[in-house]
């Protein structure tokens, strides 16, 4: 909510609840946060109610959409809270969705168990020009085999992660992974090493830099016929 608290919707949307109260086809319905100046926060800009916990939405029925933005720490027990209160037709949730796979996989099964169907927020995923991209690739615009090369910050899983789901959309099934340095652990939780990574249609490399210094998401996508730079 914070980012762009004092911003117009009409012109800025850099978060969540921005995004649904500025869409003509969504109702806002309510917050939740533990933080009381969040919640008058929240009520003071978009003019509805605010709860401490899932437990106090004891009226909300036909729910369409939830969106799971807390710390990643506490994504599944917030995952399993919904489940056992509330039937929304989609989970939108942050990424990472864990930082343990073990964990992941259970988020994953909690939504087929319930038939709630779980969307991870990557949002290039959905942007039209990214999907352009994505397809003008495949549509063999470089040629393959591809060379890729990732520069990222802050952490393989938090940012890192957004260059492998990119990836995924044209260079097919992984292969092998090969690590080339371990690297350090951003914020003790998040390592971010150099990878090789061999994809079925080429191969991605990715190095990264310390986003103490200053961040970095760029990459470049090279084939016989020519090169994308992303920046």
């Amino acid at each position: 909510m914070n980012y762009d608290y004092d911003l117009n919707h009409k012109k800025y949307i850099l978060t969540h609840a921005q995004a649904i109260q500025g869409h003509p086809d969504f109702e806002l319905i309510g917050g939740i946060d533990i933080s009381e100046k969040n919640r008058e926060n929240f009520e003071e800009k978009f003019h509805k109610p605010s709860f401490v916990e899932i437990n106090a939405l004891t009226t909300i029925e036909d729910l369409d959409l939830v969106v799971v933005s807390v710390p990643t720490e506490i994504h599944l027990d917030t995952i399993k809270n919904i489940s056992s209160k509330l039937s929304p037709k989609l989970i939108l949730i942050e990424k990472p969705l864990s930082f343990l796979f073990e964990e992941a996989q259970e988020i994953v099964q909690i939504g087929k168990e319930k038939n709630v169907p779980i969307a991870v927020n990557y949002t290039r995923e959905y942007e039209p020009a990214h999907r352009k991209i994505f397809e003008k690739i495949k549509s063999n615009e470089l040629g393959y085999p591809l060379k890729t090369v990732c520069w990222y910050s802050k952490g393989l899983i938090n940012n890192g992660s957004h260059f492998i789901q990119l990836l995924s959309n044209f260079m097919g099934v992984v292969i092998d992974i090969n690590i080339i340095n371990v690297g350090r652990q951003w914020n003790n939780v998040d390592q971010e090493p150099t990878l090789e990574i061999i994809y079925e249609k080429g191969r991605a490399y990715f190095i990264p830099v310390e986003e103490e210094n200053y961040s970095l998401f760029e990459m470049e996508v090279v084939g016989p016929k020519g090169k994308i730079k992303y920046y």
